[in-house]
């Protein structure tokens, strides 16, 4: 039985997609999360082959949910759905391997007839996963002719065309690129491609130090039939599917494959924003400048967390949206790395010093480099916290922070923190409170509930009222939350959020 993981903080949406007959009609089991954290989870202790989720969604995107997913878990059905029609969006959905895209407002029968699909090509991959593997049958040529291809790849002109292609008006070269630890394994890969796709179209498949390159006539295989032999082939060879990249270039005459060779060893570099398995695609194009983190940078500067984090996870899906030269994008993370790191005190020089080796280090993927800005960010978060609360005494920095991390809990009180948390007498707690901090406990909670009412708000517009309300510990009382968001900033939480986006 397949199961299948619906992802979207809407939770009427995503309760109403998991209850739909079509699951049922299929044979699939539908499981629900209602973000990408919770996902990630559910992933591990599950084996997921359907992911389907929101893009725009609060703490880790779907574009983020989805690239993590993707490179763990290489035998997921992948599908999107968002309000949000932007190009740009879609793009990199399908360049993280995504196969279904549908907007919202979602209409049934789409939706049905998209899981169907998904279906459909997991029970070929299955199908194939079971067909007996062809001999392999070596190449067509003799060695010296293999070697005299190599060398024409390599010099051009200054070598002659190899006799068995010339003639050949269309070709498409296919490269295979292994990493350090798996640069032996080339030749028995080759030999496993001649084996596999004489029938289509494959000339020669040669193994070339940690590279493997393969002419077809006229185009190679699409990505997902390769993709499927890869993985397959990849534990006979023991290889790793998630350490080898596929880059192609054609269709193009025989004579100019020297070119089409030249352009793709151009192109390898952007292995730097895949993990895993990935198909560059087509060597030559446009390279984009990479976006400046100013939105990120001025919230560092203001102390603002949950800003920067909003600002940096932006920052990051467009880098993998646009993906600006590689040696670019180094550099611009290198200047945040070291920008979140003067502010994290006396570590700096260390953290400094950290970065300049990371820099220089040439594995190094950008999906690292985000995952150490985050968790950067968060250990800066924690440190302004901790300044911020310095002034206080051990009971009411206890209780801020507590406070902090469970406004969405409603029994949350004075009386409920003295007993449950700090074991003090409420009374005692009231006045220790309202002494260090200036305010009532019940008015700084207020005012902590409504300001972070007020984030959510910033950062994620399409928040229902409903599930904003649920956030800040008042999901049972809707209108007096109102009532309180209009007392604090004279407006609705719903005029508020129409003046941000005038």
């Amino acid at each position: 039985m397949y199961k299948a993981l619906i992802v979207d903080d809407e939770r009427i949406l995503r309760s109403g997609l998991v209850g739909l007959p079509v699951w049922k009609e299929l044979g699939v089991e539908a499981l629900q999360a209602a973000n990408g954290m919770q996902a990630l989870e559910l992933l591990e202790q599950e084996k997921i082959h359907i992911l389907v989720t929101d893009i725009r969604m609060p703490g880790i995107s779907g574009l983020s949910l989805i690239e993590q997913a993707v490179r763990r878990y290489p035998w997921l059905q992948v599908a999107v759905l968002s309000g949000y029609g932007q190009f740009e969006y879609a793009q990199a959905a399908l360049r993280f391997g995504v196969q279904d895209y549908l907007l919202k407002p979602i209409v049934q029968k789409e939706f049905s007839a998209m899981i169907q699909k998904m279906v459909d090509r997991l029970d070929r991959q299955a199908m194939q996963r079971r067909r007996a593997p062809e001999p392999p049958a070596g190449p067509g040529g003799s060695q010296l002719e293999e070697t005299a291809l190599c060398r024409f790849l390599q010099a051009g002109q200054a070598q002659p065309l190899p006799r068995w292609v010339q003639g050949e008006a269309s070709v498409e070269l296919l490269m295979i690129r292994l990493e350090e630890a798996d640069g032996d394994r080339a030749p028995a890969l080759a030999q496993l491609l001649n084996g596999a796709f004489r029938q289509e179209g494959l000339l020669a498949a040669l193994p070339m130090e940690r590279q493997v390159a393969a002419v077809f006539v006229k185009r190679a295989p699409g990505p997902e039939r390769l993709a499927d032999f890869l993985r397959g082939s990849s534990r006979s060879v023991s290889v790793a599917a998630e350490r080898l990249c596929v880059c192609r270039a054609g269709p193009c005459p025989a004579g100019e494959l020297p070119q089409a060779y030249r352009s793709i060893q151009e192109r390898w570099p952007w292995r730097f924003y895949h993990q895993g398995l990935a198909d560059l695609g087509s060597a030559g194009r446009e390279e984009p400048p990479c976006p400046e983190p100013e939105a990120l940078l001025e919230a560092l500067e203001q102390k603002n967390a949950a800003e920067a984090q909003q600002a940096l996870a932006q920052f990051c899906d467009r880098v993998c949206i646009l993906e600006p030269p590689p040696d670019g994008t180094r550099q611009v993370c290198a200047r945040l790395y070291q920008s979140i790191a003067r502010q994290a005190g006396p570590n700096e020089q260390a953290m400094s010093d950290h970065i300049c080796q990371l820099m220089g280090h040439s594995a190094l993927r950008f999906e690292a480099l985000r995952r150490m800005l985050t968790q950067l960010l968060g250990y800066l978060e924690k440190a302004w916290s901790d300044q911020e609360l310095t002034g206080y005494s051990p009971p009411i920095r206890q209780s801020i922070r507590y406070m902090q991390q469970n406004l969405q809990d409603p029994q949350l009180s004075l009386s409920y923190l003295a007993a449950q948390v700090l074991f003090l007498h409420p009374d005692y707690l009231g006045r220790l409170f309202r002494k260090e901090t200036g305010l009532p406990f019940t008015q700084y909670l207020l005012t902590m509930r409504m300001n972070r009412a007020k984030q959510l708000l910033e950062q994620a517009p399409e928040l229902r009222i409903g599930q904003l309300c649920e956030e800040v510990g008042y999901g049972e009382n809707p209108r007096y939350f109102s009532h309180l968001f209009h007392q604090s900033f004279g407006c609705s939480p719903s005029e508020y959020r129409r003046m941000l986006r005038q």
